[in-house]
């Protein structure tokens, strides 16, 4: 039998960065930000083992740093908390990026 899922996510909030100038061409700048969630979902199969997000409302907190170098090298590490103030589930999430041009 075909079976269908369908979810989204609306979020709204600020992002600020705060930038760091060191010397020559390097700097840093870290981010902070807080977002208001609303996740919603519908399925039309019977049996499922997935959580039911329709209609749950939460919280997002992040943090970043981003630094780029005079020899053109940039790294970018950020993490963020989602599912705050919702009973439905709770997420943590990482990156980490290293950038080298070739030129």
């Amino acid at each position: 039998a075909a079976n269908s899922v369908t979810s989204g996510r609306i979020s709204v909030g600020p992002r600020l960065r705060y930038l760091i100038a060191m010397d020559g061409n390097s700097s840093w700048s870290v981010t902070a930000s807080a977002h208001g969630e609303y996740d919603l979902s519908s399925e039309n199969q019977t049996n499922t083992a997935l959580p039911d997000f329709d209609g749950l409302l939460s919280a997002r907190l992040a943090l970043g740093i981003d630094g780029t170098f005079s020899n053109g090298w940039s790294v970018s590490l950020a993490g963020d908390v989602g599912g705050i103030g919702s009973s439905g589930f709770t997420s943590f999430t990482g990156s980490g990026r290293l950038s080298i041009p070739f030129h």
